[in-house]
């Protein structure tokens, strides 16, 4: 007989529901672990954002109620395609997905009940914008960083296969 934890009953009863609930630490049942990754969690938060951001990047008579209709549509189909119904695709396709399918949702609140007046960014030169001297000089050095670091922990530096 199995000794059965109540995350463990969860995920007998509603696999997706548990895992979820777990995130990376898994549901734990039987001495066997299930894992869902930390990436397909933060699908539900990561991306809506992003979608929202970037048609306010885009656009300027999109008014707020298309962020409010696009982040709950967004959340809730990906939440029911993880959650409740098996869509056979891999989450990042079904990310992708709902990112053009919001995104033109969004556009479509916009056409249809624009703003009165497209948004304009009110500066009021309390900071100082002027670009940094010598920046082109610390962004190739950040670069060579990056590049040395990526070389000292690969295969030609300090890892070595066993």
């Amino acid at each position: 007989m199995h000794q059965w934890t109540y995350l463990g009953l969860l995920e007998r009863r509603r696999p997706r529901v548990s895992r979820l609930l777990c995130g990376d630490a898994g549901a734990y049942y039987s001495g066997k672990v299930t894992r869902v990754n930390v990436q397909t969690v933060n699908g539900f938060f990561n991306v809506p954002i992003f979608t929202i951001l970037f048609i306010g990047f885009v656009t300027k008579r999109v008014p707020p109620l298309a962020a409010r209709v696009g982040l709950v549509f967004f959340i809730g189909c990906y939440a029911a395609t993880q959650l409740f119904f098996d869509m056979g695709l891999h989450f990042l396709h079904v990310l992708f997905i709902l990112f053009i399918l919001t995104s033109a949702l969004m556009l479509a609140i916009g056409k249809f009940f624009p703003m009165s007046e497209p948004y304009r960014q009110k500066t009021n030169n309390v900071v100082d914008i002027r670009p940094w001297r010598r920046r082109h000089i610390y962004a190739a050095l950040l670069l060579v960083l990056m590049v040395l670091l990526f070389v000292v922990f690969s295969r030609a530096g300090l890892v070595k296969l066993t």
